[in-house]
């Protein structure tokens, strides 16, 4: 809120990438790193993993890292939210593919997955719906595993609650300090509209 007299200033982002062109460029770099961190790190493990992966990992770890490159370059200022959702969503499917092709050790990856998206989108329904689409995608991994039945259950069992740990608390601490930004905000405008006022009465009786 601008003072009495003055000019209004241009609204300033919101990070809500709804409808802040500027948070969705922001975002839409993070998550195209993340992948491209993702798809590299997992090389190593690839190579030293047993039982070895299948064929599949070499498709999954290139889509990662030239997906990656992609959303990075990708004109988030353009495009619409749809775009956030569909980009995670990709990650999410090759996530299981990972799992599906190298074993459970990939599941990890979807802890990456869930924090980013509790922490970019603001809708409690969209986050529970990513994550409900991570997890669908760890558990139809599980019968291709190359590893053994038993061994994939006992990773998956850890790392499922630990992806929705992650979301839960990571969404919860965006929304305390959301909420303590606008309550900042709120008070800074309601010391400016009293200092107008303030200025505007002092001049009125000059």
């Amino acid at each position: 809120m601008a003072l009495a007299g003055e000019p209004e200033t241009a609204p300033q982002p919101t990070g809500d990438l709804r409808v802040d062109p500027v948070a969705r460029t922001r975002f839409g770099r993070l998550l195209g790193a993340l992948y491209v961190i993702g798809g590299l790190s997992s090389i190593p493990s690839s190579l030293l993993v047993e039982p070895p992966p299948t064929p599949l990992i070499v498709p999954v770890t290139a889509f990662a890292i030239l997906g990656g490159v992609a959303w990075m370059a990708f004109p988030w200022v353009k495009a619409g939210p749809g775009w956030m959702h569909a980009a995670v969503a990709a990650g999410t499917v090759a996530v299981g593919l990972a799992n599906a092709a190298a074993g459970p050790t990939y599941a990890f990856y979807g802890v990456l997955v869930a924090v980013f998206a509790a922490y970019a989108f603001r809708s409690r329904a969209a986050i529970a719906a990513h994550l409900g689409l991570l997890i669908g995608a760890l558990v139809v991994a599980i019968p291709f595993s190359p590893a053994s039945t038993r061994e994939v259950l006992q990773v998956e069992a850890l790392a499922i609650p630990n992806v929705i740990i992650a979301a839960v608390l990571v969404a919860f601490l965006r929304e305390r300090s959301e909420h303590r930004e606008r309550s900042l905000h709120d008070f800074a405008e309601e010391a400016m509209a009293l200092t107008g006022r303030i200025r505007t009465s002092h001049r009125s009786r000059a």
